[in-house]
């Protein structure tokens, strides 16, 4: 799959002449642009996307997936912000985002809320799943017909005292959603945090961002990040939680591997697989290696290849 900035430099290279209008844009000369492009060169990236009429300023991530989330939700939990934050599918953002806000929560008045079939396109159900996110606030109603006057609750609150919500699976949100979401944000001190896959952009009509609800919400916003795949931190990270230790390269060596096949996803499915085996008595816990690790991998992708082949013949 492209990433943003991979569908940005595709667009743009169907001008003519675009790396001479990328370096009168960038202030350079053209012989530095790819050069510039190489070393992901922050100011250059932001005229690509703006010149693809892919939005404004983007920044690429140059940490991992947790610390990145982590740093964004809690400059937003601080005070109030708007954050867009895209990457692959299973590079491990709602793993993050769950643990970030844990250790939020204590210190901060932040709640974290998932987009699903149930409530991407009806306003009155997106309002109470964002109600419901706070719990200590008793904000929600138990009767769908009253979502405007949980809008108000809502209003209230955080009129008087700052708060931040983090949206996950942005990119399943309609346009009144996200209508209901800048109105809520603009008449508030809520800050917002959306986590979205690459569709994310696509999805909400780039070629109408001067007029669209969603360019409107873009133009608001703080930074925009595009986050990147599972990075060997990332994959240390997760496998600690179950008391495995593995080295830099190992770890390395991990992250290609699922980088090419669904990231931290796979990896948790991998997790599964050794779990199973565990539960056989086929492998012990402290005896799982980087080894074990990956032979689980190859086998999760396989069933995944056999999948979708089986899929494209249906």
């Amino acid at each position: 799959m492209q990433t943003m900035l991979e569908k940005a430099l595709a667009k743009l290279r169907e001008k003519e002449g675009w790396r001479k209008l990328l370096a009168l844009n960038r202030a350079v000369n053209p012989k530095l642009i790819d050069a510039l492009i190489r070393e992901r060169d922050e100011t250059t990236i932001s005229i690509i996307y703006q010149m693809a009429g892919m939005g404004g300023k983007m920044l690429l991530a140059n940490t991992n997936v947790k610390r990145m989330i982590q740093a964004a939700t809690e400059g937003a939990a601080k005070s109030k912000r708007l954050y867009f934050m895209s990457g692959p599918t299973g590079c491990g953002k709602s793993y993050a985002a769950a643990a970030v806000i844990e250790d939020l929560k204590a210190n901060y008045t932040i709640g974290y809320l998932r987009i699903t079939e149930m409530n991407y396109h009806s306003k009155t159900a997106l309002l109470n799943e964002i109600a419901k996110a706070f719990p200590s606030l008793n904000l929600a109603s138990s009767y769908k017909t009253y979502g405007y006057g949980v809008y108000r609750k809502l209003h209230a609150q955080f009129e008087q005292s700052h708060g931040c919500i983090v949206i996950d699976e942005a990119q399943k949100l309609s346009m009144k959603a996200l209508e209901l979401l800048r109105d809520l944000y603009d008449e508030t001190d809520l800050s917002f945090v959306f986590m979205a896959s690459y569709e994310f952009y696509s999805r909400m009509n780039v070629e109408r961002l001067d007029t669209s609800v969603f360019g409107q919400f873009l133009r608001r916003s703080d930074d925009k990040y595009e986050l990147v795949h599972a990075t060997p931190d990332d994959v240390r990270e997760f496998v600690s939680m179950y008391g495995i230790m593995l080295e830099r390269k190992e770890a390395r060596r991990i992250s290609e591997l699922i980088g090419k096949h669904g990231d931290i996803d796979t990896l948790s499915r991998a997790f599964r697989k050794i779990a199973s085996l565990h539960e056989e008595g086929e492998l012990e816990w402290n005896k799982v290696g980087a080894g074990d690790i990956e032979d689980a991998i190859r086998r999760v992708i396989t069933i995944q290849k056999v999948d979708n082949l089986a899929k494209e013949a249906a």
